[in-house]
């Protein structure tokens, strides 16, 4: 992860990386319970499944293991992908599924089912998660409508099958998952860079970060006091469409430049370079 490095922290890296990949979800302990639970049951499978989980704690979540051959491969930034194997959803849902099967009485089953349920919800992310399921959109693609609409503005606009777009950030994680076509010219953790997320501020001397920055400038903070900047981080990435926010005041400015006004829809804006 970025910002946590091994040869700062020493044997709290594997904890600080755990603590920062968790966050706030706080089911990791009911996991830990249900992996007990498997290694007490004679099955050869649930047993195999706590002997796995216990390998993985003493192998590559050792902190001292970490510490004596991780440092040596230079990859602080991913290591916590391997959080990826732990089998945390599986082992839960297998858990939860044995024992609601193991009452007799369909009342007894259906009160167990709602527990669990408002259990993994409330140690999850209930507030943020489910709040946000009344907004999801009604199209096939679950993004929003904008996404389907500024793809199909930009196609209509050019022949190539390859275009490169500054998108507005909150379409960073969504517009290529629904259009690959579409080569994103900023970057998620340059972004999140500029935006000062904490993690992210070791970037910020990056050679790309530079790069990008002028761009991100403009159509994310408004500031339009170096056009030249602006046209030569334009060139350096190759942007040939800016994507951004009706909240943002930079019309004049792309018009100013020559820049032309293909299009938009609800909450966004879309311009089409020249220089390139």
């Amino acid at each position: 992860m970025q910002g946590i490095y091994i040869d700062e922290l020493g044997l709290n890296f594997v904890k600080t990386c755990f603590k920062t990949y968790v966050g706030d979800v706080c089911f990791f302990g009911v996991f830990i319970a249900c992996i007990f639970l498997l290694f007490i049951r004679p099955q050869k499978l649930t047993k195999s499944t706590s002997a796995y989980v216990l390998l993985l704690f003493l192998t590559i979540f050792n902190p001292f293991l970490v510490k004596l051959f991780f440092s040596y491969f230079h990859q602080d930034d991913v290591y916590y992908r391997f959080f990826w194997l732990l089998p945390v959803n599986l082992v839960i849902a297998y858990s939860a599924t044995h024992l609601i099967f193991k009452l007799h009485r369909n009342a007894k089953k259906f009160f167990t089912f709602l527990i669990i349920i408002c259990t993994i919800i409330f140690l999850g992310s209930p507030v943020i998660y489910f709040s946000s399921l009344s907004k999801l959109p009604d199209n096939l693609y679950k993004v929003t409508d904008d996404v389907l609409e500024i793809s199909e503005i930009i196609h209509q606009n050019s022949d190539s099958n390859t275009l490169y777009v500054a998108p507005a950030s909150d379409l960073l994680m969504t517009i290529r998952q629904y259009d690959p076509s579409i080569i994103l010219t900023l970057e998620r953790d340059r972004v999140l860079c500029w935006q000062g997320a904490p993690l992210f501020q070791s970037l910020s001397e990056n050679g790309a970060y530079q790069a990008q920055k002028p761009i991100m400038d403009v159509i994310y903070g408004g500031d339009t006091s170096n056009p030249t900047k602006f046209l030569s981080s334009i060139e350096i990435t190759k942007t040939q469409y800016l994507v951004y926010s009706k909240d943002v005041n930079i019309s004049s400015f792309l018009e100013d430049l020559s820049y032309q006004y293909i299009g938009e829809t609800d909450n966004y804006i879309i311009y089409k370079t020249t220089q390139l």
